[in-house]
């Protein structure tokens, strides 16, 4: 992002750019997220392991054009889209009780946001210690001892429907059906695709930071701050609120800081910026609550390709909240002002969703 803005000057051109990067995920979510249900759901995710481990394993190859290392990470990403819903869709098969599946959706995100977190601080020094090739073969491992221990310590609970059609229109065309019908499901989506306004300042950090006048370094304490927020996030809501009233407190949380973005031209600081971010990132601390709700909203035969197509609302929300953070920016001329206008937008969708979903009957806790 900081060197598309180098060389460009514009903030349309940074969204853009990372707009792109969510397609792959959006082509697998929606046309591969039926394989979680029409196959066992532990196979799925050992041969989409494997699959991406050989991706990364072409990689490293001496002498490979940019072209085909760009085909190589579309496909990683479009394989990692079954992989994730097959795994999404065996945790109630796996964990019989909505609090203890909560408590588990709530240890995964918090290990998954340190990992991101581990993951960005050392990349780099992996990269300057063994080199690129090196350091893509050796992700291309982890993919394989994931696939390892999946195949050996990961029960195989899913007997698929065999009655239904191998095309995905058969598992696909009642699971839509099904999504169009309950409102409680819409509103979950509604306000899991909050994060596509919650993106907004991550797309724009290298022009707020110019803005600011601030160092170009300081663009990883932007892009860091979400993600140390909910990691601090998780563990203090399941001390603070109760499941339900703490996702409507939560869901405020991660969008008034990002509203109060103006008053830092009043106050030009990059690191008031930061400890406005990590506050929103402790909001968006509801998600694990709202995916366990998700699921458990679903039933078992069409779960992957509910899973699917919440992912790929998901990616949706982030690429266009990507897209018009960066055109809003360039149109007003000002990072901050772009940030909070798109809050307010998702701020007006936050009340509908909210009352949706209280209006809605509660989850049971019972999976269908």
């Amino acid at each position: 992002m900081v060197l598309i803005y180098q060389r460009t000057g514009s903030a349309l051109w940074v969204a853009a750019t990372l707009a792109l990067t969510y397609l792959p995920d959006l082509a697998g979510s929606l046309g591969l997220s039926w394989l979680a249900d029409r196959y066992s759901r532990r196979p799925v995710m050992v041969v989409g392991a494997l699959v991406q481990a050989a991706c990364f394993a072409a990689m490293a190859l001496p002498g490979l054009s940019p072209w085909a290392v760009a085909g190589l990470v579309t496909a990683a990403a479009i394989v990692l889209a079954p992989y994730r819903a097959a795994s999404m869709a065996q945790l109630p098969d796996l964990v019989a009780v909505s609090a203890d599946r909560r408590a588990v959706q709530d240890l995964m995100s918090w290990t998954r946001t340190l990992v991101q977190i581990g993951g960005l601080a050392v990349g780099g020094a992996v990269v300057v210690l063994i080199g690129t090739s090196g350091a893509l073969l050796l992700n291309a491992m982890t993919f394989v001892v994931a696939a390892v221990v999946i195949r050996g310590g990961v029960p195989d609970t899913h007997s698929p429907r065999r009655d239904t059609t191998t095309r995905s229109a058969g598992i696909a065309r009642p699971a839509l059906v099904l999504l169009r019908g309950d409102k409680r499901l819409w509103s979950i989506l509604v306000l899991m695709c909050l994060a596509g306004v919650t993106a907004v300042p991550d797309v724009v950090s290298a022009p707020m930071v110019a803005e600011l006048g601030a160092p170009t370094w300081t663009v990883g304490w932007i892009l860091a701050a979400h993600p140390v927020g909910t990691a601090i996030g998780i563990p203090l809501r399941r001390r603070l609120f109760a499941a339900d009233r703490g996702v409507d407190r939560l869901v405020w949380m991660s969008l008034a800081p990002l509203v109060a973005f103006p008053l830092l031209v009043v106050v030009p600081s990059v690191w008031v910026a930061v400890a406005l971010l990590v506050v929103s990132g402790m909001g968006m601390a509801y998600h694990p609550t709202l995916q366990v709700e998700y699921v458990e909203q679903t039933p078992a035969e069409y779960r992957g390709t509910l899973l699917g197509v919440g992912r790929a609302a998901l990616r949706v929300s982030q690429g266009v909240g990507t897209a018009l953070g960066g055109l809003v920016a360039q149109v007003l001329e000002s990072t901050l002002a772009a940030v909070a206008l798109i809050a307010l937008a998702g701020m007006v969708a936050a009340a509908r969703g909210l009352a949706v979903r209280r209006a809605a009957s509660p989850p049971s806790g019972n999976l269908p």
